[in-house]
């Protein structure tokens, strides 16, 4: 039982930490709850900036290997040594390698809409003389090369080094957190036997 809670923690922390890490990768701002409507001519030219950052034909597969770039780097991370049985080590690796496939779907129908607030943003964020000024650098070879491989960083062995410490130092923060948390909340439980109905 011991070894089956530590899988099951280990299983429910690397959700919450890729995650989090996969949206700081793509820097998304906190939503607000009033949205100015973007200029015609700086979302043109937004839309122009990103399909040539994110080719249409390219889009799907670019963001496949980010999220196994990231996943493999944060599965790297994580001591499955530290899970004695090897029927429950077996269990959390293969569910953690199972995640790139297992989040294509929700990838592909989410890439159509990231695209369109990500020019919308950039609209909103950028004048036109900025705009314009980017698309120009865009559309040179060095300029292409730089932004649609941008994200390739993440796999180059020194990054792929650094997020993998990253990941070992959230991982033990987030069973920290959880021991705490479920320290908290069986001592409320205590004092307040309604807090938690069994119905």
């Amino acid at each position: 039982m011991k070894h089956l809670k530590v899988a099951l923690a280990l299983g429910l922390a690397s959700v919450g930490a890729l995650t989090s890490s996969f949206a700081m990768a793509q820097s998304a701002p906190p939503p607000v709850k009033v949205i100015a409507a973007p200029e015609p001519a700086r979302l043109a030219l937004a839309k122009e900036i990103i399909s040539i950052v994110f080719p249409p034909a390219e889009r799907e597969a670019m963001m496949h290997k980010l999220v196994a770039n990231m996943t493999a780097q944060f599965s790297a991370g994580i001591d499955l040594s530290s899970i004695e049985d090897k029927g429950a080590r077996d269990l959390v690796k293969g569910y953690l390698d199972s995640i790139p496939v297992r989040m294509q779907p929700m990838v592909n129908a989410f890439i159509p809409k990231q695209m369109e607030v990500t020019a919308r943003a950039y609209a909103r964020m950028y004048t036109e003389q900025q705009l314009t000024d980017v698309l120009a650098f865009a559309k040179t070879p060095s300029g292409a090369a730089f932004l649609q491989h941008s994200m390739d960083v993440m796999s180059d062995p020194e990054v792929a080094e650094a997020n993998t410490d990253y990941f070992k130092d959230v991982m033990g923060e987030s069973q920290k957190l959880g021991a705490e948390m479920t320290q908290a909340i069986t001592a409320y439980a205590k004092e307040h036997p309604n807090a938690f109905p069994s119905h």
